[in-house]
């Protein structure tokens, strides 16, 4: 399969990576970043998208920032991955591992285009799932915290 990465700068997405390339006959022709219709921040955890690239870079796999037109996610997805097909990609690689509607809503558009969605991680246990990447090697790092999830100053020990 010759694959895109739907690429939100996370830790799921790079372990479907992993995941995916596990298989020799696999390969990926990018990496797929939804981002602001500026360009400036990645769709997904709002990341710089200069950190997307860097990742990029780091892992010698081209990137495509794709911004979202109009505030048309769908329409804008559609449209990348269309040209990524005409480009010979035949699959799309994500990191999903639990939310369903997401998933149903990943399989219809990529069935709408003649993409193959590929879950590498879908439905595993999660504990499992952390266990084997931190087993692999792989670090993650806290790039950014919804301050509303957080408690008050005076609530924090």
């Amino acid at each position: 399969m010759k694959s895109f990465v739907s690429w939100s700068g996370g830790k799921d997405c790079m372990y479907a990576l992993h995941m995916f390339l596990k298989n020799k006959k696999n390969s990926v022709s990018c990496l797929l970043n939804m981002c602001s219709a500026d360009g400036k921040r990645s769709g997904s955890h709002r990341l710089s998208s200069r950190l997307i690239q860097l990742q990029a870079e780091a892992m010698h796999i081209p990137v495509v920032q794709q911004p979202i037109e109009e505030d048309n996610y769908e329409r804008s997805f559609k449209k990348v991955i269309t040209g990524l097909k005409e480009q010979g990609v035949d699959s799309g690689v994500f990191g999903d591992i639990y939310l369903q509607e997401h998933r149903d809503w990943i399989e219809r558009v990529c069935h709408e285009t003649g993409i193959i969605p590929v879950f590498p991680l879908w439905k595993k246990d999660t504990e499992e799932l952390i266990s084997g990447f931190i087993a692999k090697g792989f670090k993650s790092v806290v790039v950014a915290v919804n301050k509303e999830k957080l408690p008050r100053q005076k609530d924090r020990q």
